[in-house]
């Protein structure tokens, strides 16, 4: 299921669940990763205090 539309992904995995017997509250999600590199931030963030 790695290529397609998301909705059409998205409708062969419910449809797979509903055969598999998940026939109520059956939710399918889809992301896509365009990549496994971490993404580089140059951004600096400042230290806050926390008090409990």
């Amino acid at each position: 299921m790695a290529e397609g539309q998301p909705q059409e992904l998205v409708d062969a995995l419910i449809a797979e669940a509903n055969r598999r017997g998940g026939l109520d509250n059956v939710t399918a999600i889809i992301i896509r990763i365009d990549s496994l590199e971490p993404m580089r931030d140059d951004r600096t963030t400042a230290a806050v205090a926390v008090k409990q």
